[in-house]
């Protein structure tokens, strides 16, 4: 399954480490770098191996 582009929200505050829930599943995350917020809307933007990077998307 290509995760890339999937949107989800931050179930945990993300600095930069957390998890996320994409179509229902939960998945251990890192932002890109900066903090983003427990309950943003964040997309996955890469995948190396097990690690999982997510944006946070801006309305």
């Amino acid at each position: 399954m290509d995760l890339i582009g999937l949107r989800g929200r931050a179930l945990t505050f993300l600095r930069p480490s957390g998890s996320a829930v994409f179509n229902g599943e939960r998945l251990d995350v890192v932002s890109e770098g900066s903090f983003i917020s427990r309950d943003a809307e964040v997309e996955i933007v890469k995948v190396e191996g097990s690690r999982v990077v997510v944006r946070e998307i801006q309305s």
